[in-house]
């Protein structure tokens, strides 16, 4: 995605401008990466998703800082450093950071859930192909 936008991006204002936001966006593509697999350890779709656990309603607040700074404080934060190299890679820098913070505190032993899953094993079949 952020090579496929950064050729778009580099045709509409030229590769200056284009090359340092790519370099943010792909930081912040780690960072999303790692927020998603926040106290995630199982494999996908292995347990059903329980959205009684999820916690929405004490949630959203959280969701909705993410969604303005994503949409609104980043852009102007990266449109102030345009100028400069270092305030771009400072930038690019902070949000690596905080994306291997994340990856770095995720890894601890979590309690089994306390829930039980049923799952459901299929005898293998063989197939006669005579």
């Amino acid at each position: 995605m952020v090579v496929g936008f950064a050729g778009l991006h580099t045709w509409l204002w030229g590769w200056p401008m284009a090359l340092p936001h790519a370099i943010v966006m792909a930081a912040v593509g780690a960072l999303l990466v790692e927020l998603s697999l926040w106290h995630f350890d199982d494999l996908p779709h292995r347990r059903p998703w329980r959205p009684e656990h999820a916690s929405l309603r004490v949630w959203w607040p959280a969701y909705l800082a993410g969604f303005v700074v994503l949409t609104h404080a980043l852009p102007q934060l990266e449109w102030a450093a345009r100028d400069t190299r270092a305030g771009t890679g400072t930038i690019a820098i902070a949000i690596l950071a905080a994306a291997a913070c994340l990856r770095f505190f995720h890894d601890r032993p979590y309690p089994t859930p306390s829930f039980d899953v049923e799952t459901f094993v299929e005898t293998a079949h063989v197939l006669r192909l005579e």
